[in-house]
């Protein structure tokens, strides 16, 4: 689908939700048309990435602070962190 196809419909989309009445920001109705509109691959992927997230938060893995994550993805980048 091209990049004309894609807004149009997307244009569609919201157009029907928004003179139904629905009280929705412009990301919510872009979040729930990417949602209707993506893939099976894409959906399956990010089915499975959030399952396994949340088993291993079932399982105690609290992941790692976010100040760690940003300090050795900036570092592996060669961005500077300002803490």
């Amino acid at each position: 689908m091209t990049i004309h196809e894609q807004l149009e419909d997307f244009y569609q989309f919201a157009s029907v939700r928004v003179r139904a009445g629905e009280q929705l920001t412009l990301d919510e109705l872009y979040l729930d048309w990417r949602l209707r509109h993506s893939g099976a691959p894409e959906r399956i992927a990010s089915l499975a990435a959030v399952n396994s997230a949340y088993a291993d938060f079932l399982a105690g893995d609290r992941g790692a602070p976010a100040r760690e994550l940003l300090r050795q993805v900036c570092g592996d980048e060669g961005i500077e962190f300002d803490e």
